[in-house]
């Protein structure tokens, strides 16, 4: 039976979230249809559902995960916890208290730090490598700019609920937890105790297990002989992943998505390899000239023409390992793949996940990254993993 229920806003962060589940041996699924029938017909102590709410309108985004949580709730899952972008894009002020209320619970606990990968939250700001979010990379970003760097604040722009920092009050409410560090993070689930309502990044998600007794001890991953035949796609404009795309760039030929098939073939036979680039300096888009509207449809169509040739290429090659870095050609190519399963084994590095998915023809490895994490060397040790 479902203990557990994570509801994250985009795949990435469903899979870099589910992977702390499943690395703990605990039963975890993950959906990526944006819903669920009876939870009873999945066999996970810990269910994670995709919702792809990060650029719905905010009221879309408060139905969606009221529903699923509601629903839940009556069935008898126990916790949940709302996975929450560690830049804090997206719906986050409409999510959190479409859960708190659908819940029912007294307080919301929201554990926003990610000290692996440079997120820190001090006196309610949140911050990135040490910069406020909202002067960051990510107060840039084209489709979910963030705007605020003060936790109350950016949660004040969707919702009325009363945010504190520490304090608890009478009527329900959002507590923000502090952290820049890893036992920072052990000190708030210290903290928090076995509360329902629950939200974070993937950073906290990894203290969930022992903290609501699920912790199965960890599995040994069974590792493929010799070196996977492997075909990256990025599909992330972030300048975190365009830092490391330089950076391999030194090692590895990185097609653009104009080049032919012919021509990354050819690559693939002689190197066991091929990188390809959505990002194209010469063909830059100027997003402040265009308006909201233009982007989301410039975003679409771009995850459109991303997917559709890796579905092409990924046929053609049939590589052992599929790895792709930016949500939304994720959540495209999985679907043009017919996937019918993706399950989460483990973590190359933090934020970068390891999966084995299958659809109808075959099963077959994939690694899954958020433009924004991974270190400058993330694609020579993907590369290089033992798989």
């Amino acid at each position: 039976m479902t203990k557990l229920l994570v509801l994250a806003d985009d795949f990435t962060g469903a899979l870099d979230t589910g992977v702390q589940f499943a690395k703990a041996g605990i039963a975890t699924s993950v959906l990526f249809s944006g819903g669920c029938g009876k939870l009873a017909d999945y066999p996970a102590e810990a269910l994670v559902v995709d919702l792809e709410s990060r650029h719905d309108e905010p009221e879309t985004a408060y139905k969606k995960v009221y529903e699923i949580a509601e629903k839940a709730r009556a069935e008898g899952v126990k916790y949940f916890y709302k996975k929450t972008d560690s830049a804090l894009r997206g719906n986050i002020g409409a999510e959190l208290s479409a859960l708190l209320k659908a819940v029912g619970a007294p307080v919301l606990e929201f554990v926003p730090a990610f000290p692996k990968n440079g997120r820190t939250t001090k006196d309610g700001i949140q911050y990135v490598s040490g910069v406020e979010t909202a002067k960051s990379v990510f107060g840039a970003d084209p489709f979910n700019p963030v705007r605020h760097s003060y936790i109350p604040d950016i949660i004040a722009e969707q919702s009325n609920v009363k945010v504190t920092l520490g304090e608890t009050l009478s009527e329900p409410f959002i507590r923000v937890h502090d952290a820049a560090t890893e036992e920072d993070l052990q000190k708030a689930a210290d903290k928090i105790g076995k509360g329902a309502a629950m939200s974070g990044c993937a950073g906290f998600a990894e203290y969930l297990p022992k903290l609501l007794g699920l912790d199965r001890g960890g599995t040994e991953r069974k590792k493929i002989a010799g070196r996977a035949k492997i075909l990256l796609v990025s599909g992330s404009v972030n300048a975190i992943t365009l830092e490391q795309l330089a950076e391999a760039a030194k090692e590895h030929k990185i097609f653009a998505l104009s080049e032919s098939d012919a021509s990354i073939a050819e690559c693939y036979t002689q190197k066991g390899c091929a990188i390809i680039s959505s990002a194209d300096g010469a063909n830059e888009i100027d997003f402040s000239a265009h308006s909201a509207a233009e982007i989301e449809a410039l975003r679409r169509e771009t995850a459109e023409i991303i997917s559709a040739k890796t579905e092409r290429l990924f046929n053609m090659f049939c590589p052992e390992l599929l790895a792709i870095f930016g949500g939304d050609t994720l959540i495209q190519t999985v679907r043009k793949l017919g996937c019918k399963s993706i399950t989460p084994v483990c973590e190359i590095s933090s934020g970068t996940v390891l999966c084995k998915a299958k659809n109808a023809k075959r099963e077959f490895l994939l690694v899954s990254k958020s433009g924004g994490f991974g270190g400058k060397n993330i694609i020579k040790e993907i590369m290089e993993f033992e798989y």
